[in-house]
């Protein structure tokens, strides 16, 4: 993913305050409403995208995921903790070294 401003900004697309920004730019300027909107799309896009291969992964090496865990997983909106969780399902043994 290219670095956007999902990544660059502590402010997340998720939040209500993006939402607000959205709507005023929309409302006052048609260009940077889609701009935002495109990139909310891409960052949620790029997010689900991360969540699928972690739970995909875990799946493949056999790795039961208790729901309140896909849970957790699927309700995480930390790029770099998801990152991380990528990482150790590549080589987890258990769903503990998901989060050792």
């Amino acid at each position: 993913m290219s670095d956007s401003w999902a990544e660059r900004s502590s402010v997340k697309p998720h939040d209500p305050l993006v939402v607000a920004l959205v709507l005023r730019f929309a409302k006052n300027s048609p260009s940077v409403g889609r701009t935002i909107l495109r990139e909310y799309f891409h960052a949620e896009g790029y997010r689900q995208a991360r969540v699928e291969s972690i739970l995909r992964l875990l799946d493949l090496r056999g790795i039961a995921v208790p729901d309140d865990i896909r849970n957790h997983i699927t309700d995480c909106r930390d790029y770099d903790q998801l990152a991380l969780w990528l990482d150790r399902a590549i080589d987890a043994d258990s769903i503990e070294d998901l989060f050792r």
